[in-house]
């Protein structure tokens, strides 16, 4: 379909034939592990409600996502906009390009394991079978291990 083929083009994947023949990336709930799936329902649960609250907000969160799309996307763009976005205040002072960098190059269960309380993360571990929790333990921030992660105040 051309949805398919602009969605797959805008990816970075051009092959025309297997678009238009109707073969198309199965969707990402069916190519999911349990574990990715319990990663993805325990982050919803923890930011439920934390949505987007101003349209100062929604405008933050969509140069961000301009930033994570050049990243993703491998442009060498990336660093100057993202230092653009920095000095209007969308990013904090303390967030470097690197790190924020590093943060999108991880598969996207990482990034939300990550995120995650280290209550969430202990209860999550604890239901892994041994392979998952030996992959996910190495992304338990060993600084704060034991430390209960604290929210910042806005």
């Amino acid at each position: 379909s051309v949805s398919s083929y602009l969605k797959r083009k805008e990816q970075g994947d051009v092959s025309l034939l297997p678009s238009f023949l109707g073969f198309t990336p199965a969707p990402s709930y069916i190519t999911k592990t349990k574990a990715q799936k319990e990663i993805y329902d325990a982050f919803n649960q923890q930011e439920c409600g934390r949505g987007i609250k101003t349209r100062k907000d929604y405008e933050k969160y969509k140069k961000k996502a301009e930033v994570r799309r050049l990243i993703m996307a491998k442009d060498k763009k990336a660093r100057e906009v993202f230092e653009k976005y920095k000095s209007e205040g969308v990013f904090s002072e303390r967030t470097s390009f690197n790190r924020y960098k590093n943060l999108y190059e991880l598969p996207s269960d990482v990034r939300l394991f990550k995120r995650l309380t280290d209550e969430r993360k202990k209860r999550l571990l604890d239901s892994f079978d041994e392979k998952d929790k030996a992959y996910y333990m190495q992304y338990i921030d060993k600084k704060n291990k034991g430390r209960k992660r604290r929210r910042r105040s806005r």
